[in-house]
């Protein structure tokens, strides 16, 4: 099927003719070869302005080919067809920053450009009135990263550490309505543009933060190392569309209306973790210490991993807002002790 799955209708002799009629290019077992090459430069600069400050750039182009779920749809299609050869996703990467460096401050500050192209995600194909993997275009994606690191004594190291990222989708992505539907020109009653369009132009992509900050703290003592980070995670989109979860009908005005169960995204949240080595030596064995890591030392309840997408479900006949996507919830409290012995 263009889902990729097995199609199993029964063993009556009379329709598997029929389908096969109907069919012919997705018959029996099939064996195909994919082939993606490229050549992939990676260059980059560093200029010392001084011997404490340094500039520096790179430019990368990458590529990632399609997943093994993307080419077992492609087998839906003839061999010689262009959906039978789906394109690999391909990057152009740049960065430019500084470098600042002393005895005691390590520094730094940089920006940094990511151009996709061909964007793999699943959409929906008109012709075939079915949801499969697409080729979504463009998407850019751009942030400035920075940190610094400061030891005013040898038994003392402080780092703070944050970043600012935005991703902009360059396309609205059509669900359903077929070939003669454009969500980009319809006039259709906005119940029915919400039902076959994901609104997703000039938006963040989903299921990625903001921004993140934090910092660290590392103590050196004869006998023992503490350590404490505390990281901050923004909020992230649920969905490519930017806008909350609902129930109920597309349509405000139809009966029961709609209801907002969830906001645009999953809050921002803090984690702190703690670290600790003590050291043995004492005991008479050189290098034997215990390590203790404390995880999620305030036992924060939150969202923690969850790919995003593209929008939230709903029927196309009925109009009404499928189930909520699904997340993983961030590890709890945990503490882990490991014990090393030098010999």
């Amino acid at each position: 099927s263009a889902s990729g799955f097995v199609e199993c209708f029964g063993k009556d002799e009379t329709r598997n003719a029929q389908f096969a009629a109907l069919n012919p290019t997705i018959q029996g077992p099939q064996k195909r070869t994919f082939k993606y090459d490229k050549l992939l430069p990676n260059v980059g600069a560093i200029y010392d302005i001084t011997d404490e400050v340094s500039a520096f750039a790179s430019y990368s182009k990458g590529l990632s080919v399609p997943g093994t779920d993307n080419l077992y749809n492609s087998f839906f299609f003839a061999p010689d067809t262009e959906q039978a050869r789906p394109d690999p996703e391909k990057t152009d990467s740049f960065d430019l920053g500084g470098r600042y460096r002393s005895g005691k401050i390590q520094a730094q500050l940089s920006g940094w450009f990511t151009k996709y192209t061909n964007r793999i995600a699943s959409a929906y194909d008109p012709e075939l009135d079915r949801n499969v993997f697409r080729n979504l275009g463009r998407v850019d994606k751009y942030g400035i990263d920075g940190s610094i690191a400061y030891e005013p004594i040898r038994e003392l190291t402080l780092y703070a550490f944050g970043s600012r990222n935005r991703s902009k989708i360059k396309d609205n992505i059509q669900l359903a309505g077929g070939t003669g539907f454009d969500c980009d020109t319809s006039t259709a009653p906005e119940a029915t543009l919400l039902r076959n369009c994901a609104f997703t132009k000039g938006n963040y992509e989903s299921g990625a933060p903001k921004y993140t900050y934090g910092f660290s703290a590392l103590g050196r003592l004869p006998f023992v190392d503490l350590g404490i980070t505390a990281k901050r995670t923004g909020p992230r989109y649920v969905y490519d569309t930017n806008v909350p979860t609902f129930r109920g009908d597309v349509d405000p005005g139809a009966p029961g209306g709609v209801q907002e169960i969830f906001g645009a995204t999953a809050p921002a949240y803090w984690l702190v973790h703690l670290d600790s080595r003590f050291k043995l030596d004492r005991l008479g064995i050189r290098g034997t210490y215990l390590q203790v890591n404390v995880y999620n030392l305030f036992d924060k309840f939150y969202v923690g991993g969850f790919g995003g997408g593209l929008s939230q479900s709903v029927n196309t006949t009925t109009g009404v807002y499928g189930n909520p996507g699904f997340v993983q919830i961030g590890a709890p409290r945990t503490i882990s002790a490991t014990l090393n012995l030098g010999l």
